[in-house]
């Protein structure tokens, strides 16, 4: 009885482990294919990481797709589209992949609708039974294809109006299918799925001829149309609330957006509102400003279709409960009196409409600045005369007015432009954030968006081209690095979110118009953009490390390094004087050569060809052939390093030292900035000029004769000796490096030193 019990639990679990664990589960990965493998494509490519073609087929470039949007939503990076990654696609889509056929048309209701006998409107949809053969999956806004035109067809048969029959799903089909499905008690979504089509099919004998003559379906317009609020602020990226949520479903219904309906300002929406600027002759930049607004909710608007829907006659306007702080416009009195001058009390920044930017702009035409009328729209125009004013009355230039620049501005000491000078040039006449993905080669106008951006943020230093070439890529590297995005240096959707967003993070860790970061003590350990921004400043000036934001040993190396040859006490902790140096004019480089290979005092030294390496035994060929005070020259195969060394002694191994600060750090460099006994092998370039081998550490101990190095003592070169001679004497450290360097040796010209 027991073993029954237990039997029956274990199918019951594993019936439950079915049930609640299927849809959760979905895994997508190479090579698969099918209709998952296509929604997948599509969510991809509205996203901008797909851009190959839709064929349900789960090949490279999908694969290649995916890492790319895992990489940038910080997912693990390994092509495959399992639950976490097919979750965040849906947050950021609406899109469910692996979710039910016919979702959002699950309507149980399936009463039939007689009509009366007669023949009209043959819409035959094939060989099988009924208009779609069996086939019900959904159709809806952006499906396209011969199903969709049999869907318009019979819709238009039995007198629904949905534009053109061109097999296209756009927004007026969807209102057709709302209206059928209002009268017809289904589900009313506007999405054809399985009880609509076969509610329709009842109309329809087997050879597609309407089943008598068509009735009058109810007026659409009215019944079918979204209802929508036009937004009484500028919408941007990361806002939320109704008005967000009306502007997503008048793009949708537009045939833009297809993710959910949650008032969040995401990706998605982002794209879709683009994607209707664009189509609409507007400034694709993302934001719902006025002008956008007053185009989207019209009856002009233009679908994704090319065909219109206009929304309800009067719109009723909406004011969010509670409205940011910063978005409130000020109220400017009806007359103002001639001593006194109203100005802005918010902060306004390209995107910005209303009373205050038209203030903002009538000060600037006064001063010649800006040319034309104040319409009161923060363009790219006034946002160029900003940059104009704030250069020319030392303020930092960042095209954002805030309480700094409206002191000056509305003041009597503001300097005014040059007549002749109008409106600054080197402007592109649109400012547009970016739909595709951009990397080194690519060019244009969205190009020089995202440059002119990256100078605002005081990343990009050089002039904005419209090519993205490497000064662009690292500029944008370390954009992603200060703001928490995968370094990669490209442009893709999740950087352009950040990078056009009010919190966008600058150069020097803070937002645009806040007040400069100050100098805090960084040592081990420490994290943050005041880490990132010192790990990027040192890299800027060739001190080897990585931009992790974390202040790792490394990092400490490097920051010694820069202060020994900054002249700067050397302590590993970055204060107040070490950084004040490092954001400065008069930087001492780290020293490299070409191909960025760092030298030490000697200057730049070429690898030596194996045919010039000589094996030399010290106490036979090269101790009584030099002297103490002499230089010599390690050079790492590995790295591509060279230092100076000081012979300080001649025992049964050479004693040395790093001859300069420049010789220690290169030779820091060389060891991976940490203090390391393993022998390391090395070319040795003697005085004589002769290359030979040897081993060397970085260790300092004993005595230090040369001061000012940066290296408190000496360390150690070990040339080849007698493996007997060197058992006897240094049977532990000494053999340890002589086993090293017969290995090198070994490697180097396959041959085996002979055992003495």
């Amino acid at each position: 009885m027991m073993k029954k019990y237990v039997l029956r639990l274990m199918t019951l679990s594993l019936a439950i482990v079915l049930l609640t664990g299927s849809a959760s589960a979905l895994t997508l990965r190479y090579p698969q294919r099918g209709e998952n493998v296509t929604t997948l494509q599509t969510a991809l490519k509205m996203l901008g990481y797909y851009d190959q073609n839709i064929d349900g087929i789960y090949g490279n470039g999908t694969r290649a797709a995916v890492k790319e949007f895992q990489a940038a939503w910080n997912l693990t990076r390994d092509g495959v589209a399992g639950p976490k990654t097919l979750e965040k696609i849906e947050a950021l889509t609406g899109i469910v992949v692996g979710g039910p056929s016919d979702a959002g048309d699950s309507d149980d209701d399936d009463q039939s609708s007689s009509g009366s006998s007669g023949s009209d409107g043959d819409v035959s949809g094939g060989n099988g039974t009924g208009l779609f053969d069996g086939v019900y999956t959904t159709l809806k806004i952006g499906s396209s294809g011969e199903r969709v035109r049999i869907l318009q067809r019979a819709l238009k048969a039995l007198g629904y109006d949905v534009g053109h029959v061109d097999g296209d799903f756009g927004s007026a089909t969807y209102v057709g299918v709302k209206a059928f499905q209002k009268s017809n008690s289904l589900t009313v979504d506007g999405k054809a799925g399985k009880n609509t089509l076969m509610k329709l099919e009842t109309f329809f004998d087997a050879d597609g001829n309407l089943i008598g003559s068509p009735s009058v379906p109810p007026a659409q317009e009215e019944e079918s149309k979204p209802e929508y609020t036009v937004p009484a602020r500028t919408l941007r990226y990361g806002m939320s609330g109704d008005d967000v949520k009306y502007t997503q479903e008048r793009l949708k219904a537009l045939g833009y957006y297809t993710g959910a309906l949650d008032g969040k300002f995401g990706t998605g929406l982002l794209t879709a509102v683009m994607a209707f600027q664009r189509r609409n002759g507007l400034t694709a930049d993302g934001a719902v400003g006025s002008r956008t607004s007053a185009a989207l909710f019209s009856d002009d608007a233009i679908a994704a279709d090319g065909t219109t829907l206009a929304p309800p006659e009067t719109p009723p306007v909406i004011t969010p409960d509670d409205p940011p702080e910063d978005e409130i416009l000020p109220v400017p009195p009806a007359e103002e009196p001639d001593e006194e001058i109203t100005i802005p009390t918010r902060t306004l920044r390209y995107g910005d409409s209303g009373e205050d930017v038209k203030l903002l702009q009538k000060r600037l035409i006064e001063l010649n600045y800006l040319t034309g009328t104040a319409d009161g729209d923060f363009g790219s125009k006034t946002r160029t005369a900003v940059r104009a004013f704030q250069a020319n009355n030392g303020l930092s230039v960042d095209g954002v007015a805030g309480t700094k620049t409206y002191a000056i501005l509305f003041s009597d000491k503001a300097v005014a432009a040059a007549p002749e000078s109008g409106e600054p040039e080197d402007e592109p006449t649109t400012d547009l954030i970016p739909i595709r993905s951009l990397t080194i080669g690519d060019s244009g106008n969205d190009v020089k968006s995202v440059q002119l951006r990256l100078k605002a943020l005081e990343y990009l230093l050089s002039s904005a081209d419209g090519q993205y070439g490497s000064s662009t890529a690292a500029a944008m590297k370390a954009f992603q690095q200060m703001n928490g995005l995968t370094a990669t240096g490209n442009g893709d959707l999740a950087t352009y979110a950040a990078l056009y967003s009010d919190s966008a993070l600058n150069a020097k860790g803070v937002t645009e118009g806040a007040a400069n970061p100050s100098y805090t003590n960084l040592r081990s350990g420490a994290t943050g953009p005041a880490v990132i921004r010192l790990q990027q400043a040192l890299v800027r000036f060739d001190y080897k490390l990585s931009v992790t934001g974390t202040y790792d040993e490394a990092t400490e190396q490097a920051v010694r390094s820069f202060q020994s040859l900054n002249g700067l006490s050397v302590d590993g902790v970055a204060g107040r004087n070490t950084q004040s140096k490092l954001y400065s004019s008069s930087v001492v480089r780290f020293p490299v050569g070409p191909d960025q290979a760092i030298y030490g005092s000697m200057g730049y030294v070429a690898e030596p060809a194996k045919s010039q390496i000589k094996l030399l035994h010290w106490a036979d060929q090269i101790k009584g052939s030099v002297a103490n005070g002499q230089a010599i020259l390690a050079y790492d195969p590995v790295t591509d390093i060279s230092w100076s060394l000081t012979i300080i002694a001649r025992g049964r191994h050479c004693d040395v030292e790093p001859t300069t600060k420049a010789d220690t750090a290169a030779m820091h460099a060389a060891f991976g900035y940490k203090e390391d006994w393993t022998p390391k092998p090395v070319y040795v370039r003697l005085p004589s000029g002769t290359w030979t081998v040897a081993t060397t550490h970085n260790v300092a101990h004993g005595i230090n004769p040369i001061p000012n190095n940066d290296f408190e003592g000496q360390n150690c070169v070990h040339f080849l000796r007698d493996m007997s001679e060197t058992e006897q004497k240094d049977p532990d450290y000494g053999v340890t490096n002589q086993k090293a360097l017969r290995k090198f040796w070994l490697e180097l010209t396959g041959q085996e030193i002979p055992y003495k």
